[in-house]
């Protein structure tokens, strides 16, 4: 788990998600922090490192069984009610998207969603389904299909973790630092800044191979 999403599930401490499924108990004794809002460190320094218990078997805990209580979901409920939330505010019902979005908010414990604007809906339901869904493997065709992948990972590339070990910033992708206290640094690049065409996966070579009239996709 990266401590930006760490942080984005800690803004709001009644998210029973964050609460039930963000752990930042487990600390790496190599990397000395400085404790600030985002990263939270142990009396020596050391970095805890947030992790999701969503795929912990609490029914092995110990690892005493050869079995896993953890089953292959395709499809949730909750991934259900904001793939509709988000198909209702596309055709500019934001009232009835605002319904469904609130279904998955309740359940979490929050409050009702204050977007009353179609792009402000189309935000809140993409922050939904980051936190509702993450680990999941949705979050990068969520971006891809709405055309915010390149702003969100400029943002995330340009992003430093306050207090943040220089190795532990850089594994996190983010801007590249070199002392705890620095408070800004060197962005990464993300290596589609500047392209026009769609950010898409490439297609197979035998499968170009097949078709005179098939192209490989543009970035690739």
């Amino acid at each position: 788990m990266t401590w930006e999403l760490y942080n984005t599930f800690k803004a709001n401490e009644n998210d029973q998600r964050f609460q039930k499924l963000a752990y930042n108990g487990i600390y790496n004794n190599e990397y000395i922090s400085v404790a600030s809002d985002e990263v939270d460190i142990t009396d020596e320094g050391y970095t805890y490192m947030p992790t999701t218990l969503k795929y912990f078997d609490f029914g092995n805990e110990g690892l005493i069984e050869c079995v896993s209580g953890n089953d292959n979901i395709i499809y949730r409920y909750a991934d259900v009610l904001l793939m509709y939330a988000e198909c209702l505010n596309e055709t500019g019902s934001v009232s009835s998207a605002a319904a469904y979005l609130n279904m998955v908010r309740t359940r979490a414990g929050l409050d009702d969603t204050t977007a009353t604007t179609q792009d402000d809906m189309s935000l809140a339901i993409e922050n939904e389904r980051l936190l509702e869904l993450c680990f999941e493997g949705h979050r990068w065709f969520d971006l891809v299909r709405t055309g915010r992948i390149t702003t969100v990972m400029e943002e995330h590339y340009a992003h430093r973790t306050q207090g943040l070990n220089p190795s532990l910033q850089s594994s996190d992708n983010g801007m590249t630092v070199s002392n705890a206290t620095d408070t800004t640094g060197t962005p990464c690049t993300w290596k589609w800044t500047g392209k026009s065409a769609a950010v898409l996966f490439g297609i197979p070579y035998d499968q170009i191979q097949l078709s005179s009239n098939w192209t490989q996709n543009e970035l690739y």
